[in-house]
């Protein structure tokens, strides 16, 4: 599913870089082309992927912390170990990426020195657009794992209160930072609720999926049509609107209750798409910008068959972008998530030994490779 949003992500830069949509694009002669290209921002919305994004990153949080053991405060650095070397080596290393393909093509971003540091120090996403979500990602991680604590500790009301105060939360502070944490929650509940919730929907599941995946899809696109509440300079209200139809659409896929969708979810291409869906994330923005600036003179001349055009830069986009990040995920992510695993598995031994008077009895955690393929075999659970 991290493949397929993505994809709808790489899909919403390229054909946003060929021609940007505006406010009232259809309020003159009807246009083909034009009906075209605001389909295609529906089907590929970009925009609602990040959204969904964050609600899968809560559910696999959830997962995380249930699965790590011991006092809270080793488990809290745990925690933190695993996300630090799941986001940063690969966010470190699209930073640079970017930074020299936009001293190569001469792309109009800001390749300062200081937005440079700034790009590497998450305090910044001027050098490479995505960023922006992953700064979101760092800050929600350090965050929730306080409102895991709590959710854990009050009652089914406690937890509609939480949703509310974050929904205010986001409210107050805008699409910034911790403000998207809402998402991140539903995820958790989406964890501990979901089996029940698709049980009372019984056969309306589907149905119901139908509908929030049109409305997750639908919402987004609709600030092109002039009106007084949806419009590009003010966002929060499609990201409250996304809220539901989101956490909905994670919910059948992870209950598997759309036999058809999971079995196109387990394909071996997707797996692949979801397995490098990160890198593919980082990488999108430079690579559509570096391409754009080559394609331009080359599809000059075929420029009447417009939207032929765009699939066919979409296709060159994706074509790279899915190299790129193969070789990224190869070089960096995996071996640096493999190696997060072990660092936080040592940091919450030795945090439970100095940190408890009476720590519990906790083996040490594996050094080789070996090691760990054999206790994954003697616990075929927690391989999984």
């Amino acid at each position: 599913m991290r493949g397929v949003a993505a994809m709808c992500v790489v899909a919403e830069h390229a054909f946003v870089s060929m021609k940007p949509q505006t406010v009232g694009m259809f309020s003159g002669p009807f246009e083909t082309q034009e009906l075209l290209q605001w389909l295609t921002h529906v089907v590929f919305s970009g925009r609602a992927a990040v959204l969904l994004f964050f609600v899968i990153s809560g559910y696999a949080m959830k997962l995380q912390w249930d699965r790590q053991s011991g006092d809270l405060v080793p488990r809290y650095f745990a925690f933190l170990t695993r996300r630090a070397f799941r986001i940063l080596p690969a966010m470190w290393a699209a930073i640079i990426t970017a930074w020299i393909i936009g001293w190569a093509f001469s792309l109009p971003l800001d390749l300062s020195l200081k937005t440079f540091w700034q790009s590497l120090a998450a305090q910044s996403h001027a050098l490479n657009a995505p960023l922006w979500s992953i700064i979101v990602e760092i800050h929600c991680s350090i965050a929730l794992p306080f409102v895991i604590v709590l959710h854990k500790r009050i009652s089914a009301i406690g937890h509609a209160a939480v949703f509310i105060a974050l929904l205010a939360h986001l409210y107050v502070t805008g699409p910034l930072s911790t403000g998207f944490l809402v998402f991140f929650y539903c995820g958790v509940l989406l964890h501990d609720y979901g089996s029940k919730a698709l049980d009372r929907m019984g056969r309306g599941a589907v149905p119901i999926g139908i509908g929030a995946l049109f409305a997750y899809c639908i919402i987004p696109q609709l600030w092109v049509f002039p009106n007084r509440f949806l419009h590009p300079g003010d966002v929060s209200l499609y990201i409250f609107l996304e809220i539901i139809p989101a956490t909905i659409i994670l919910m059948l896929v992870a209950g598997r209750r759309v036999a058809i969708v999971d079995r196109a979810l387990n394909t071996r291409p997707l797996a692949f798409l979801g397995a490098i869906s990160y890198s593919i994330y980082l990488l999108n923005w430079p690579i559509t910008q570096a391409w754009w600036t080559s394609f331009l003179q080359t599809a000059s001349p075929f420029w009447d068959l417009y939207y032929l055009v765009q699939v066919a830069f979409f296709i060159g986009i994706a074509s790279i972008n899915i190299l790129a990040a193969w070789l990224l995920y190869r070089s960096v992510e995996l071996p640096l998530n493999r190696l997060g695993r072990t660092v936080a598995d040592h940091v919450e031994y030795h945090s439970n030994q100095w940190l408890s008077p009476n720590p519990p009895a906790l083996e040490k955690p594996p050094k080789s490779n070996r090691q760990i393929s054999a206790l994954k075999n003697t616990l075929p659970t927690l391989s999984r």
